[in-house]
């Protein structure tokens, strides 16, 4: 039954989140080509001009592909949808997975977009990011193994943090939309707070004579895996914490209005 949730999600979708890819992908398209025009007038403030409005498009597509999903889900657990979701012979737990899922591999496929643009402009997204995490780390593949499952892992946690505001938004009868602000604001302080009682990493904020801690020796490899091997744990626990409240707001204080 999972495989078609999930098959019925992204039938639900796909037709929105591939229009915004090809919106996504054709305005890039269209400030390289500009981009390339300037920089071969020698026009640097038109070039300036069009990588600002690049990373604009994108920021704003990016915006508007979450904000489809996010809706998609508030739409079809709380809205007229939700009277035939919650009719079908699943546990509301399966619902939720599937969209969560659905949810992210769109954000992994957003990422794949923007590798290619990056490539497009003579980048590499990719190879950036280890270079970059092979610099902070000091080569050490166990502290890159570990940044890389962080930056993989933090999409759910915004999904599954999202869903669970909106679950408790929908418990209000005249003000869910405020309710899910609030809640989604009240959430994020408390997993910050947590976040910074656990850590036992340095600052590296202070640290302004370099950006490479621990190449510099500021700080050991070892703790650093330590720090941030709890705060990966954390936020796993966070996600965890978040679906099962997010299941629990869904199995027993629904409020179809």
């Amino acid at each position: 039954m999972m495989s078609k949730l999930i098959k019925h999600e992204f039938k639900n979708t796909w037709k929105y989140i591939a229009t915004l890819f090809v919106v996504m992908f054709s305005l890039s398209l269209f400030e390289f080509f500009i981009m390339n025009i300037a920089y071969g007038a020698g026009n640097a403030f038109l070039h300036g001009i069009s990588v600002v409005i690049m990373v604009i498009a994108l920021f704003g597509m990016s915006i508007a592909i979450f904000y489809v999903l996010m809706m998609r889900f508030y739409q079809s657990m709380f809205g007229k949808e939700g009277y035939l979701s919650f009719t079908l012979p699943v546990k509301p737990s399966q619902l939720i997975f599937s969209k969560m899922l659905v949810a992210y591999v769109y954000c992994l496929m957003m990422f794949g977009i923007f590798a290619i643009i990056s490539a497009l402009l003579g980048g590499s997204v990719i190879k950036d990011l280890l270079s970059f995490a092979y610099n902070i780390s000091g080569e050490n593949n166990a502290l890159v193994a570990i940044l890389t499952m962080a930056v993989l892992i933090s999409p759910l946690e915004y999904i599954i943090v999202i869903y669970l505001a909106m679950s408790i938004g929908q418990i209000s009868n005249n003000h869910k939309k405020l309710m899910g602000i609030l809640a989604f604001m009240g959430i994020v302080i408390v997993d910050n707070i947590l976040s910074k009682i656990v850590s036992i990493a340095p600052d590296f904020s202070d640290k302004s004579e370099t950006f490479y801690p621990i190449v510099e020796g500021l700080i050991t490899p070892e703790t650093a895996i330590l720090g941030l091997s709890i705060q990966l744990g954390v936020t796993i626990l966070c996600i965890v914490a978040a679906f099962a409240l997010t299941n629990y707001f869904c199995s027993k204080k629904v409020n179809l209005q």
